[in-house]
């Protein structure tokens, strides 16, 4: 076997048995920044979107790709075959955005979010979706007022859980 050729079956415990080995990442995603900086002995496989990533993998293109845990913990039930060898390799937090010119915006979300974590709504929320796949549920918005108006929003709408609504 040549130098970079990896053998199918090898056992990943960590990072560091990921040397030599063929690593898919979104193309934009933290994951290819994170790789590009820690993963220079390791091939990366660049794809566009995160269906491909999984779809390469479980067909054997590649060795390992790194995702978001939110992602990895609702499409892995699809594919019992691949595992995680890890929670977290470097934690990164998920950031709500507000106009500079709309402070009062952030504030009413913050106040928002801060009810939800001491009703207990938010850790039900959380449960719900991540630790019990039958108590999954898409809230029913047509009844809601909208005192204030509408808020747009923006999200990443191609993986689970963002793509449910």
């Amino acid at each position: 076997m040549e130098k970079g050729d990896i053998e199918r079956g090898v056992v990943i415990n960590g990072l560091d048995d990921l040397e030599g080995m063929t690593i898919i990442v979104e193309t934009g995603s933290v994951q290819e920044l994170y790789a590009s900086k820690h993963l220079k002995k390791s091939n990366l496989m660049m794809v566009d979107a995160i269906p491909d990533m999984f779809l390469q993998l479980n067909q054997g293109r590649a060795d390992a790709a790194l995702v978001a845990e939110t992602i990895w913990r609702m499409i892995s039930a699809d594919y019992p075959n691949l595992y995680s060898i890890c929670d977290t390799i470097a934690p990164q937090p998920v950031a709500v955005a507000f106009s500079k010119q709309q402070p009062e915006l952030r504030e009413s979300f913050n106040a928002f979010q801060k009810e939800m974590k001491e009703t207990g709504l938010l850790k039900e929320i959380h449960d719900g979706w991540y630790e019990s796949i039958t108590k999954r549920q898409i809230p029913n918005t047509d009844t809601l007022d909208f005192p204030n108006g509408e808020l747009p929003i923006a999200f990443y709408s191609c993986v689970p859980p963002f793509n449910f609504i």
